[in-house]
């Protein structure tokens, strides 16, 4: 019995653990296999989980289908079960708090903590899965990629029991990286190209939403230009007018807008 027992306490203590981008440490558990994936995380998560990325994903984030749809209907080509995974979030639709607990997931994987803490709101779908024990993480590709990429590649990998894969992932990433890097690298500031980024040249609203310190501004920098938008206001995304841009002197105008035909 006291073998026993010393067992138990040991297995306990050493029980695998993972730290969030938001700074959170949270037990990972012994058996993961009913996953939810919120908003923005699906494409990072797939490519830790590999060729059969829907086989544990109970909910997910309604993004992939409503917003880029083009990179949806490869995925669901080489996995139909896409199709049929539940999502949540998406403009009223999708499935309610309690019927995603109602899925018994073991372990959700949010987009979010890229600045830092995470306060789950009240009543909100990460506040809920929190208070009915399910293990919830935090990972940003959306705030600060160029910083928290790597990590949190290496979080979903943790949590997932995919390290190998996750790590091979961050290897061909940095390498990728690298080929563009040590050569703008060497670039002095005042030779690099000054760029605009429009994110909203598809006219879905005012003119002209434009990323600051982060998102998009940290891949610009990466590829050595200067991020005119980081100069125009102090968010990771904000808008700037058109008078302002244009006092600014880009060299470079880049438009972005809808992943869709069009």
């Amino acid at each position: 019995m006291l073998a026993c027992a010393s067992f138990g306490a040991s297995f306990g203590a050493h029980a695998a653990t993972v730290t969030d981008v938001s700074g959170r440490t949270v037990t990972i558990p012994a058996k993961v296999e009913r996953i939810v994936v919120g908003f923005g995380v699906f494409p990072a998560f797939a490519v830790v989980e590999g060729a059969e990325s829907a086989r544990r994903v109970v909910a997910m984030g309604a993004d992939l289908k409503d917003r880029n749809k083009a990179l949806y209907e490869a995925m669901l080509a080489k996995q139909p079960a896409l199709a049929t995974i539940p999502t949540v979030g998406g403009e009223g639709k999708g499935l309610s708090p309690d019927q995603v607990l109602a899925l018994k997931p073991d372990v959700a994987i949010f987009g979010g903590g890229g600045d830092g803490p995470v306060s789950a709101k009240e009543g909100s779908l990460q506040a809920r899965l929190e208070q009915a024990g399910v293990t919830v993480v935090y990972v940003d590709f959306r705030s600060h990629p160029g910083a928290n990429t790597v990590p949190s590649i290496r979080t979903i990998a943790k949590l997932i029991g995919r390290e190998p894969e996750g790590e091979a992932f961050v290897r061909y990433h940095e390498e990728q990286l690298r080929r563009v890097t040590d050569v703008v690298g060497k670039l002095p500031k005042d030779k690099r190209p000054r760029l605009f980024m429009d994110m909203r040249a598809g006219g879905v609203k005012d003119c002209c939403g434009t990323p600051g310190k982060g998102n998009y501004g940290d891949l610009i920098e990466a590829a050595g230009a200067v991020n005119v938008g980081a100069e125009l206001h102090q968010g990771v995304l904000g808008s700037a007018k058109p008078e302002a841009i244009a006092a600014a002197g880009p060299q470079i105008y880049v438009a972005g807008g809808a992943s869709g035909p069009g």
